[in-house]
Order: structure tokens, then sequence, then C-alpha cells
């Protein structure tokens, strides 16, 4: 959340930055540990 507040302050700041690659780079950061937290997650469950 500190990092989306920073990234949030960055954005403001210079202005020049699209929010979509913000939210893109957020993207790359968030989606991988988030995948392997659901195939755990699903693996626990016995659902694969």
């Amino acid at each position: 959340r500190t990092l989306l507040r920073i990234l949030e302050r960055i954005s403001l700041v210079h202005g020049g930055i699209d929010i979509s690659e913000v939210l893109g780079s957020i993207g790359l950061f968030v989606l991988p540990p988030v995948t392997v937290i659901i195939i755990l997650y699903l693996k626990k469950k016995n659902v694969i």
C-alpha cells in the first residue's frame, strides 16, 4: 500500500505519467504473487 501511495505521489508531482502506465507497472508486481497464492489455495482445496 505504501508503494501505491508513493506511485500516486510521483504521478501527481510529474503529471505527465499516464495512470494506465502506473497501473500496468503495479499489475506486473501484483499479479504474479496473487496468481501463486490462488494456485496454492486451489491446491489446498484439492480443486486442481
